[in-house]
């Protein structure tokens, strides 16, 4: 469970990357829209950045508890 939080959080700080540069590819549907639309990318391409860790504060310590 650990190593897929850990793999979530990654996921979308590059999301968040990636957005930020105004790539959208990984979501589907929007990137879609954007291409068929007239819309300004910039201000669709924005991403809440929702802060994981408030939920999953101790999962280095508790990951490094477990024992395999």
């Amino acid at each position: 469970m650990c190593d897929e939080v850990n793999g979530f959080i990654k996921r979308v700080k590059l999301w968040e990357r990636r957005c930020e540069d105004g790539a959208v590819s990984c979501f589907l549907l929007l990137d879609a829209h954007l291409t068929t639309t007239d819309v300004d990318r910039s201000l669709v391409v924005k991403m809440v950045d929702a802060d994981f860790n408030q939920y999953f504060h101790d999962i280095e310590a508790k990951s490094e508890n477990i024992e395999l």
